[in-house]
């Protein structure tokens, strides 16, 4: 599911590129209001989509296309000038089609016996700084932010899984774990965010397990990756089902 929502994302770039670009021509009035809704659409989302990846630089472009293009206060820049945007503009999301159509190429890996110990699932290694590898996938690392990384350590250390409405139980274990993680100490702010992760009642730990998920398969595609993310059917114990044997402990 989340492999089709990003194949999805990838062809947007594409076609608002091409209906961008069909503004340099003569076309009705109500096509041009009919870009003004959609761009404030999809500009909305791709700055969602950049601000939860962390890439700030695109999300705050995003957001400021958005608000250029929005419907509700034109902005009145003259036809030229606007046709100049509507050129760079896409420009910028045919750039960016082919880059993330390279980084899905070069990010999935090709499951094949040759290049793999185990043809279909890699061990998993934390090193001794807490390093998330994959040996057998060309050594690739998961990378999270530190509180995602201690809920993800939090279920690795426990193979029968947790239930989230037993969270609350796991509280000094996951603030234990993010202590690790952060040896300077834990702010008034992530002991807040470590509250909230283990809260029932809050939707904090849905979040983490969703990025978690899509770091996964944004590297293998969900075939493998599900091995590697916290799922589980709803009200039953949420797991990590890859066998624990598989599972690499470098750390002291």
């Amino acid at each position: 599911m989340c492999c089709n929502i990003n194949k999805t994302m990838k062809n947007v770039y594409l076609i608002f590129a091409a209906m961008l670009l069909l503004c340099l021509a003569p076309m009705p009035y109500g096509y041009y209001s009919f870009i003004r809704v959609s761009a404030l659409v999809v500009f909305g989302v791709l700055a969602y989509k950049y601000y939860n990846e962390k890439k700030e630089m695109l999300a705050w472009t995003f957001g400021f296309l958005a608000v250029l293009f929005q419907p509700f206060a034109k902005v009145a820049l003259g036809r030229v000038v606007w046709n100049i945007v509507d050129v760079i503009v896409a420009i910028g999301l045919l750039i960016l089609f082919f880059y993330e159509r390279k980084k899905s190429t070069n990010d999935v890996i090709q499951v094949s016996p040759d290049t793999m110990i185990n043809p279909k699932v890699s061990k998993l290694v934390i090193t001794n700084d807490y390093r998330i590898l994959l040996p057998d996938y060309y050594n690739i690392e998961i990378k999270l932010e530190p509180l995602v990384k201690a809920v993800y350590l939090l279920f690795l250390k426990h193979p029968e899984g947790i239930v989230f409405k037993d969270l609350t139980d796991y509280r000094e274990e996951l603030k234990q774990i993010y202590s690790v993680l952060r040896p300077n100490g834990i702010t008034d702010k992530a002991l807040q965010s470590i509250e909230d992760v283990t809260n029932p009642m809050s939707n904090s730990i849905n979040e983490k397990c969703a990025r978690i998920r899509g770091v996964f398969v944004g590297h293998l595609g969900d075939d493998i990756a599900q091995h590697y993310y916290i799922d589980g059917l709803r009200g039953e114990p949420k797991k990590i089902s890859l066998p624990r044997d598989l599972v690499v402990w470098e750390t002291n």
